[in-house]
């Protein structure tokens, strides 16, 4: 039996939907190519990028170490310099209020010849009159007094 017509036009059809579905698969395996191979290139990137983070940390431990090391030397000249300051105020301390308690100690002695003095300079000008008195009442180079004895002699 030959085809009938509804035949011819369902095999043309299937030959159609098969030759669609053959060019689908092709465009499907070309972009399926195309993807896979910016997998590829990302991977590639990825790895690359992972081994240059990995040689970033490795730099930045080496760095870290290095500011670890010059913080450890700091640290031990701070605490040198903090040892030598503390002895040097333990030293200093004594001193220093040993030179405060001689201080007012001479400003009590220099206040007491202050005294002194006044005190002094007081007697004197006490002294200079009663030998002023004696000058008058004996007069310059006389010994004798001046006033005449109430009995004659």
């Amino acid at each position: 039996m030959p085809p009938t017509a509804t035949e011819r036009q369902l095999a043309a059809e299937i030959h159609d939907l098969r030759s669609g579905f053959h060019d689908f698969r092709a465009e499907v395996a070309e972009k399926l190519g195309a993807i896979n191979a910016n997998i590829e290139g990302l991977r590639t990137r990825t790895d690359a990028g992972l081994a240059t983070a990995q040689e970033f940390r490795v730099e930045i431990a080496e760095k870290l170490g290095a500011i670890n090391a010059n913080l450890e030397g700091f640290r031990g000249r701070t605490e040198t310099s903090l040892a030598v300051a503390r002895w040097m105020a333990s030293a200093l301390v004594p001193i220093v209020v040993a030179l405060m308690g001689w201080g007012f100690m001479q400003a009590q002695r220099a206040a007491h010849i202050e005294d002194s003095i006044a005190e002094l300079r007081g007697h004197a000008r006490d002294q200079d009159s009663r030998i002023a008195r004696l000058i008058e009442f004996h007069g310059p180079g006389n010994t004798t007094p001046r006033v005449q004895p109430k009995h004659p002699q």
